[in-house]
């Protein structure tokens, strides 16, 4: 996961992680944790982010998807 591109595209849509976490339904302290890794973003998650942050495909699967294949 991008986790910059993603800050990224909450300030350009949003302004504030505060903003983007009032609009995307996240505790911030919850959000704060899964983009620090501690906690993983689950599938409703990112249905929620795609959702606030009005993203595309493409955009989604920049921010969440590497080209590495495991």
């Amino acid at each position: 996961m991008k986790r910059n591109v993603l800050r990224g595209k909450i300030v350009e849509k949003c302004g504030t992680i505060q903003e983007f976490c009032d609009r995307a339904n996240f505790v911030r302290s919850t959000f704060d944790r899964k983009m620090s890794g501690e906690t993983d973003f689950t599938i409703g998650d990112v249905r929620r982010i795609v959702n606030a942050l009005d993203l595309t495909e493409k955009e989604l699967c920049n921010i969440f998807f590497t080209d590495e294949v495991a």
